[in-house]
């Protein structure tokens, strides 16, 4: 898995020297990651590729899979299925890597308003491929459509993994020392399923939320679970003013969340359309559930001494900014990466930031009592990788 710039900054935050860590795991790399989980707390992070064993695409992947199934419905715009391979194309050519469903998604949404965007009568063209696009509202409403369309998709891929093929998943819970606290950025509900066959509760805090500035904290029969990047089965449920005199008003354009994995148990009136899943502009919005839940991670993060990445490739930048931080101001604090092809040879200040801190190149990992090491990088799937340290711990 090939992994941003921002994985430099992590690293040098972590290393004293340069990391050399493209090697395969050891028995003394397991004992030291399995020694680390005995003896602190910590946060269980898991990106797209803790979901790939479990048979769900990757983040490119699944853009893929998105404009393919828009290719293969009937449109009443005929232009629209052409439109989103152009776009996933142009995306492609101008970054000159593939493109993730997130960066996808936003696109379109910015597309579908882009008279409103500050820059627009500043700039000639958005991308060579879209320079056909009118900016009357036929053209904009098939943008919707389309964005609307890439939602339903993503819930109709996902949905229809085989849940049972996701029990690896449940292995950090049913382990002696469970994380306190579970964050995801998939938008899956593999998790949630390999947790309910495995008898163990999970509380995402979706139900909860009040469309408040604060994400609710779960029962302590719970393990928090915070989905930062949304998830099917999330749909915006609009909050009303209040009908009775004397009510706390509710603000203009504060929503909260229907959390309900059955679409046919979902209630008579919920848009499906609305289903809660974050694009890179959502993250910088006042309403919404993005910064409540990027405080709640960062506050659940500041609470332990390890951290344990499995399928996570660095190409966040706002929860990297938080692990920066976190690592920076905890001298005690620890990373474990579950990765099977982690390349980390792409310059960045993340990267040197991280790696500065982090475990030297040359350390040795058999070493229980080396204070100096502070990150181990587990060459494995996530399948693999997860039975692995929580097995015998």
């Amino acid at each position: 898995m090939s992994i941003s710039p921002s994985f430099h900054n992590l690293t040098l935050l972590l290393s004293a020297t340069a990391p050399s860590i493209a090697v395969p795991t050891t028995a003394a790399q397991l004992v030291l990651a399995r020694h680390w989980l005995a003896t602190s707390d910590h946060l269980l992070l898991m990106g797209a590729g803790a979901s790939v064993d479990a048979g769900a695409p990757t983040a490119v992947g699944l853009t893929d899979k998105v404009v393919e199934a828009v290719n293969v419905e009937r449109w009443w715009d005929p232009a629209a299925p052409a439109f989103v391979v152009r776009l996933r194309d142009a995306l492609r050519d101008r970054t000159g890597k593939p493109i993730d469903i997130e960066r996808f998604y936003s696109t379109l949404l910015l597309l579908s308003g882009r008279d409103a965007n500050a820059l627009h009568g500043l700039v000639d063209r958005f991308s060579v491929d879209l320079t056909h696009l009118p900016s009357d509202r036929p053209a904009t409403m098939s943008l919707d459509l389309l964005a609307r369309a890439t939602l339903r998709h993503i819930n109709e891929i996902l949905s229809a993994l085989d849940p049972a093929a996701s029990d690896y998943l449940a292995a950090p819970l049913d382990s002696a020392h469970a994380p306190r606290t579970i964050a995801t950025l998939n938008y899956d509900r593999l998790l949630e399923g390999a947790a309910d066959r495995a008898g163990k509760r999970l509380d995402s805090g979706a139900a909860a939320w009040d469309g408040g500035r604060e994400w609710p904290q779960p029962d302590r029969s719970s393990t928090p679970l915070l989905k930062l990047h949304g998830s099917i089965g999330w749909y915006k449920r609009l909050l009303q003013p209040p009908l009775l005199p004397h009510t706390p008003p509710v603000a203009f354009g504060r929503f909260a969340l229907l959390d309900e994995p059955n679409p046919d148990a979902v209630p008579l009136g919920t848009d499906l359309t609305q289903v809660q899943i974050f694009g890179e502009g959502d993250k910088v919005r006042v309403h919404g559930p993005t910064l409540p839940l990027l405080r709640a991670f960062e506050a659940a993060l500041n609470d332990v001494a390890l951290l344990v990445v499995a399928g996570y490739s660095f190409r966040d930048s706002h929860i990297n900014a938080i692990i920066v931080d976190w690592v920076a101001a905890a001298p005690n604090a620890r990373v474990i990466v579950i990765d099977p092809g982690l390349e980390v040879g792409i310059g960045g200040l993340e990267w040197k930031r991280l790696s500065a801190q982090l475990a030297p190149g040359d350390a040795d990992p058999a070493s229980l009592g080396n204070h100096h090491l502070r990150m181990t990088i587990l060459s494995y799937g996530a399948a693999e990788g997860l039975s692995a340290i929580y097995a015998s711990v």
